[in-house]
């Protein structure tokens, strides 16, 4: 009797969707979730053999039915790669999330306004200086292109 067990190629969109289902973004955070190791996720993901007791962990933490990934799938049975979960949306550069940051932005646009060719942003990790850059850049290149259509 084999100590070892794969899921049916087929059967690979439906993992990778109950992944994202369960809030998993990698394969690594399901493996770190676990305590297991990434190469074994991977085995999993890519039907390669893993433990039948690894392989049951990894089933029961995405929800999968153990038996039913390691058939093929019947025809015209695949799962949609449209998940019936809204898709996941990153806000961190949103404007309309931001708290507190008004006073920032507004001496950021004076100061483009004004000529400004380059203008640094320093701070420590994690405090947001890509989520205000982002869509400072982009609104300035949006009048940038607008100038530039009306010939200024």
């Amino acid at each position: 009797m084999s100590r070892s067990v794969k899921i049916h190629p087929d059967n690979k969109p439906t993992v990778l969707l109950a992944l994202e289902r369960q809030g998993f973004l990698t394969q690594g955070d399901l493996a770190a979730h676990l305590g297991i190791a990434l190469s074994t996720v991977s085995n999993f993901v890519n039907s390669k053999a893993v433990s039948i007791s690894k392989f049951e962990e990894i089933c029961e933490t995405l929800e999968l039915d153990k038996r039913a990934i390691t058939q093929p799938v019947a025809p015209n049975a695949h799962p949609s790669t449209e998940s019936s979960f809204p898709p996941i949306t990153f806000t961190a550069y949103s404007q309309e999330t931001w708290v507190g940051r008004t006073e920032i932005i507004t001496q950021w646009r004076e100061k483009l306004r004004e000529n400004c060719r380059i203008l640094l942003i320093t701070g420590i990790t994690g405090q947001g200086k890509t989520a205000l850059g982002i869509p400072q850049a982009k609104e300035c290149q949006e009048l940038k292109d607008k100038l530039e259509a009306d010939g200024n």
